[in-house]
């Protein structure tokens, strides 16, 4: 008797710690809801939404209808459209009368750290919509989206929305990273043996990707969308982590900081024409198929430019004449040029705001300066755009 009460000890234990740990976690699922559902979730911890999955063109995506509390900067409630957009729920086809412009970009664009109302394609559609009626802005940015992934999924997603005007928001620094020429995490420009840069998808063999492709990384995914305890230990994992496709995903460059060293590079071989750097030929590649691209949607390209900014490079002379070689080129390639920051100042030196300063734009609490745009600067950022797309608006009217 005495040896069976033995052996049938350690399943005891073993079922009483098993039973604690089930008990514990429904427990703290359910206080966890409990706090997501009340005015609570915004100072007590929550579980943060896990957002990104794989994607066959662009590496990585946003699923959809994912909905949750985003943690990182400011505090959110997020929802994804049935259509995996930072955006409210928008139908492929559009009506013959109506104008429709596709924004692709990079956490500036997706705007996680605002409310979705309150994102500037969203302040962009509701202005163009009270002075036209008929026009409709999507939203197609995504955290990480450098411009190689930016062109991947307007290929993939962007066409799908029949848009009659493409816009890619783009650090300028982004174009002078050798991200652009990597295809180890998301689509990158290889060079191939005829010597022209085509866009490569080598991460469809990389065990990260075929793990989020595979059963148990769809079951992954499906546990993180139905617990919230699961939700907080996956943000635990990865914060800090730029692991495109996980919960955790941050961008390399989508703040309004400065990479002068980066930006002199590309800047000096453009300037000098000197098509045999990697940079250039990488810059020539994207603007080729942004012009293939739109052609094939019968849409309207457009570039608008981040980065521009005096106080990025001690050059300003130099600046100034990269900012016009570009529109130059870009013009004899028939791709309409924005250089946002500049567009930004002109509404800043114009208006009530003309005390503000381009950094004001960036960042929450203490922390004004530093990271994504902030409320007032969506506000400022659409207005901006707005006005320097009203003509072209008006023009395709």
């Amino acid at each position: 008797m005495n040896t069976e009460r033995r052996k049938r000890k350690p399943f005891r234990t073993i079922f009483t710690i098993g039973l604690g740990i089930l008990v514990a976690t429904l427990v703290a699922e359910v206080l966890l809801r409990i706090v997501e559902i009340s005015p609570l979730w915004k100072v007590l911890p929550v579980g943060e939404v896990a957002i990104y999955s794989s994607d066959s063109q662009s590496g990585y995506r946003i699923r959809p209808n994912v909905e949750g509390v985003w943690l990182n900067e400011n505090r959110t409630k997020i929802i994804t459209s049935p259509q995996g957009l930072r955006d409210f729920d928008t139908p492929y086809s559009k009506s013959p009368e109506s104008i429709r412009l596709v924004v692709a970009g990079d956490s500036i664009t997706e705007a996680l750290q605002v409310a979705g109302e309150s994102v500037f394609t969203e302040l962009m559609e509701k202005d163009f919509q009270q002075h036209y009626g008929n026009v409709d802005v999507v939203n197609l940015g995504m955290s990480g989206a450098i411009p190689t992934v930016q062109m991947a999924r307007m290929q993939s997603l962007g066409v799908q929305f029949e848009p009659d005007m493409m816009l890619f928001v783009i650090n300028i620094f982004d174009f002078a990273s050798t991200t652009l020429r990597e295809d180890s995490a998301f689509p990158g420009y290889k060079k191939t043996a005829e010597g022209t840069w085509q866009l490569s998808y080598g991460f469809r063999n990389g065990m990260g990707y075929r793990f989020r492709e595979s059963t148990i990384g769809q079951g992954y995914y499906w546990l993180l969308d139905n617990s919230r305890v699961a939700r907080l230990i996956n943000a635990r994992r990865n914060r800090g982590l730029e692991l495109p496709g996980s919960g955790g995903v941050q961008s390399h460059q989508d703040d309004s900081g400065c990479n002068d060293n980066s930006l002199n590079r590309f800047s000096t071989a453009l300037l000098e024409s000197n098509v045999a750097a990697d940079e250039v030929a990488v810059f020539q590649a994207f603007i080729r198929d942004l012009k293939a691209t739109s052609k094939a949607a019968k849409a309207d390209p457009v570039l608008v430019v981040r980065g521009l900014l005096p106080e990025c490079v001690k050059d300003h002379e130099r600046l100034l004449s990269f900012s016009t070689k570009l529109a130059a080129l870009l013009k004899s390639e028939g791709i309409q040029y924005i250089d946002m920051d500049r567009a930004i100042k002109d509404v800043l030196n114009r208006t009530s705001h003309r005390d503000s300063q381009v950094k004001d734009l960036y960042g929450f609490g203490v922390r004004i300066g530093e990271g994504h745009l902030n409320y007032f600067g969506h506000a400022v950022f659409s207005q901006a755009l707005s006005e320097k797309l009203i003509p072209l608006i008006d023009e395709h009217r």
